[in-house]
């Protein structure tokens, strides 16, 4: 037997929906697996690397302002997605390497897919 998260009545392991409040119940363990799933997933150093370049590239463009229009929102996304374990598209690394790092964009194209953490 669970809980619902809302109201917590004991509701059925298969419940959906819990009958008492009408939370749903189902999708909510789903998100949660799925980000107990990517909390044991890691980058190697190379997307380390990839981190520190881009955050260097964003401080050292800070002066001309413009550009902070695109490497900052393109260093957080990617830095968020290394650090959740998510897997990063071609495309980010290669906005990376053209617009927010030339370092940084070679070593997030090097830095392969995340590998599985054994505690």
């Amino acid at each position: 037997m669970k809980y619902c998260i809302k109201c917590g009545k004991q509701v059925n392991d298969d419940a959906i929906i819990c009958p008492e409040c009408g939370c749903q119940i189902g999708e909510l363990k789903q998100q949660v697996i799925n980000v107990v799933a990517n909390k044991h997933r890691r980058y190697g150093g190379a997307a380390t690397a990839a981190k520190v370049f881009c955050i260097i590239s964003c401080i050292a463009t800070g002066w001309l302002l413009i550009p902070l229009i695109w490497t900052i929102p393109l260093t957080s996304v990617f830095c968020g997605k290394v650090d959740r374990g998510e897997e990063v598209g071609v495309g980010l690394k290669i906005c990376l390497l053209l617009f927010v790092s030339l370092i940084g964009g070679i070593c997030a194209l090097c830095m392969g897919e995340p590998q599985e953490v054994k505690y």
